[in-house]
């Protein structure tokens, strides 16, 4: 294994060498959109008309700070790093303390298993025999991302979703994106920065905070020269609006930690799947 495979999985801070691998481009007449499986199964681009979205690559960006990166099987912060599952007690490597940190999709290069579809085994890192799937469907307006989490054997908790970091603002924009979304409640925020299982109205942001939707997730990104409507076929989405240059609108299967608080169960014959459709077109 690589070291800075290792290295993430120890502090997510870490040094990250960025894009590297086979370099793998899905294309319509509007779209053009960029994975490296060697990167956590990254999507590192995605260009609508042209216009670059994402916050791209540089030396000093660190593993989970561009890009579209998978999180799987568990998603945002895990308490502790503990996993507790049918009186056993699980420990995961904490890579921001005193939490781990967005799950296993970089912590090894994924398989290429048909055109459209990658593959990551877990099982060096989870407690059960698994893999992850992440499959990318591209056509003239949207992009369609799937994750399935898949037990070999047994049965466990896990989640899944997406982290991207789409600009603030575009190049050639001459004011920031703007941010349209209606969740139905707020996870509440404890001082251990983990939901507390409370859910309150939805506050005002700025925002790194978990929401949740009365049927299906659904967000809007509004730049001057491009939109993107995100929607998810589950009711989670973690918004991040603190950093100046990018916000990230998340979707997830469930809340952060919630695979302690609300778990939801894969066993051989029941995988867990989640999938989003970004509308993307120019203003």
């Amino acid at each position: 294994m690589n070291e800075h495979f290792r290295a993430i999985q120890r502090d997510s801070a870490s040094p990250w060498p960025g894009p590297r691998g086979e370099k793998v481009t899905y294309a319509s007449d509007s779209l053009e959109v960029t994975v490296y499986p060697d990167d956590g199964c990254r999507i590192t681009s995605i260009r609508v008309h042209g216009r670059e979205i994402l916050r791209q690559w540089s030396p000093e960006r660190r593993g989970f700070q561009y890009g579209v990166f998978p999180m799987v099987p568990w998603v945002g912060r895990m308490g502790g790093g503990l996993l507790y599952w049918r009186g056993r007690v699980h420990q995961l490597p904490v890579n921001r303390p005193p939490h781990a940190l967005h799950g296993c999709a970089c912590f090894g290069p994924w398989t290429r298993s048909g055109v459209d579809e990658f593959s990551l085994e877990l099982g060096r890192w989870w407690p059960w025999d698994a893999r992850a799937v992440q499959r990318i469907g591209v056509n003239d307006s949207s992009l369609t991302l799937s994750l399935e989490i898949i037990s070999n054997s047994g049965e466990f908790p896990a989640q899944a979703g997406w982290h991207p970091w789409f600009l603030r603002r575009l190049e050639g924009d001459s004011r920031d994106v703007l941010l349209g979304t209606h969740p139905q409640w707020q996870e509440e925020l404890g001082g251990n920065e983990l939901p507390t299982g409370r859910r309150i109205s939805p506050q005002t942001g700025p925002w790194d905070n978990c929401f949740g939707y009365a049927h299906q997730m659904d967000a809007e990104l509004r730049w001057e020269s491009v939109s993107a409507r995100i929607g998810s076929d589950r009711r989670w989405s973690t918004l991040f609006t603190v950093p100046e240059d990018a916000v990230c609108v998340e979707p997830l299967s469930g809340p952060p930690n919630g695979i302690n608080t609300a778990p939801e169960s894969v066993a051989p014959d029941r995988p867990l799947t989640i999938t989003t459709t970004w509308r993307l077109a120019e203003r």
